[in-house]
């Protein structure tokens, strides 16, 4: 049997960062932490490798595969290139989840999720105190806002606008198919 481990990510980040003065996380570039949890990572594979041994497991110790090693990585990046020019992979949006803690992105096994959880979400309209030059100005203009956040709206001091994108000030036209009866 090939023994193996993986080499990346936040556990291993975080082992690592424990062993360092908090005065010097602060300063240290995500380089310099890779740097140390690749160190952390070296020491912790030698010593669950001892254990196994110990223990009689019986496999090829002295070539293991590591997802640090260069030619796992390389072999990782040949796999991409094959998923690549079939078509598999593509450019799109998608969120990359930050520890600020940890100083380090999070991978989506290590956020966790409440699946029947419902985010609030209102719209808010906003009075507009004033428009750039050149935009014709109106009385009583306000700008609707969407927010699933309504928790931040008391801090609310500002609505930010794109200068490249385009927006329109609407008119509103009084309902009048609403009827009102009068009795006598």
């Amino acid at each position: 049997f090939i023994p193996g481990w993986d080499c990346h990510g936040l556990p291993i980040e975080l082992k690592a960062l424990e062993k360092i003065k908090s005065t010097d996380k602060d300063s240290m570039s995500p380089v310099e932490l890779r740097a140390v949890a690749r160190k952390f990572a070296e020491e912790a594979i030698e010593g669950q490798k001892a254990g196994f041994r110990r223990w009689g497991v019986m496999g090829d110790w002295n070539q293991p595969y590591l997802t640090m090693d260069p030619q796992y990585e390389a072999a990782q990046l040949r796999v991409f290139l094959k998923m690549f020019n079939k078509g598999l992979i593509y450019r799109d949006y998608k969120p990359v989840h930050w520890s600020p803690i940890s100083k380090t992105a999070l991978a989506e096994a290590e956020l966790e999720y409440v699946d029947d959880h419902v985010s609030p979400s209102v719209y808010v309209s906003f009075p507009v105190k004033s428009l750039p030059q050149g935009v014709p100005q109106y009385d009583n203009l306000n700008a609707i806002i969407w927010t699933t956040t309504p928790w931040t709206l008391p801090s609310n001091l500002a609505i930010s606008f794109h200068p490249n994108h385009q927006y329109v000030i609407i008119k509103p036209i009084p309902d009048t198919t609403a009827s009102t009866t009068t009795s006598s």
